[in-house]
């Protein structure tokens, strides 16, 4: 394993959030143990909810791949969800409140990655901006998280002065600007190769990549990083 370093000229992170902050299949576990269990008594509200939430998740993607995107992504996702599965964009957005933001409430301090307070406490201690940019609303998950007092900015890309998903980089260039930093004294820390890392390029900074560890295909200068090894790079710069 190659050992990773940081370099000295980095006085800010900038973390996607789901899969980043925290071990997202662990929560997708949780989440569907409580589904089942509200299948038993509500079976076709579930289905509702489990189809709206596919459709929401398709639109996203979908809106990613497009070039250009007229009016604001939050009302273009609905649109799409509602037109791919044939539900009152009313219905699809309760069920994305309760089962994407209410119900992992809760659940989102269990899943964690291993050494990930460490690393954000060391980080703060020292001196470093920290700050968040999702795809998704934040809203609490900061605070479900226990960590709100840890980052310096939260971001989405659904913010109306972003509205923008990634690759797009006006999400990272826009904290690097807030910041009064240059790329290079930056690094994005994502968890998906293929979006982070062209969302890292296309705004000039450096990324890690967090998740289990092991070599990416095609690609040996690549590794998925933990939170301890970047504890110890921080602690050893």
């Amino acid at each position: 394993m190659v050992r990773l370093y940081l370099n000295p000229k980095i006085k800010a992170f900038i973390f996607d959030v789901d899969g980043t902050l925290y071990q997202q299949s662990k929560l997708h576990k949780l989440i569907i143990i409580r589904m089942m269990k509200y299948f038993l008594t509500n079976p076709i509200s579930a289905i509702e909810a489990i189809v709206s939430i596919l459709s929401f998740r398709y639109a996203l993607e979908k809106l990613r791949s497009m070039k250009s995107i007229d009016g604001l992504l939050t009302d273009k996702q609905l649109e799409i969800a509602s037109n791919a599965c044939f539900i009152n964009r009313n219905k699809i957005k309760h069920h994305i409140v309760r089962w994407m933001e209410n119900e992992p409430f809760n659940l989102l301090h269990k899943v964690k990655y291993p050494f990930s307070d460490l690393f954000l406490s060391e980080a703060k201690k020292r001196g470093y901006k920290l700050a968040v940019l999702s795809d998704y609303p934040i809203n609490n998950k900061l605070v479900a998280l226990g960590w709100k007092y840890f980052f310096d900015m939260e971001l989405s890309s659904q913010d109306i002065n972003i509205n923008k998903l990634k690759p797009n980089p006006d999400g990272i260039s826009h904290v690097i600007k807030k910041f009064g930093l240059t790329p290079e004294e930056v690094i994005y820390v994502g968890d998906r190769y293929n979006i982070d890392t062209e969302t890292a390029y296309n705004a000039g900074v450096d990324f890690i990549i967090i998740g289990n560890k092991g070599l990416f295909k095609n690609n040996k200068r690549n590794i998925r990083r933990s939170y301890f090894e970047l504890y110890n790079a921080l602690i050893n710069i």
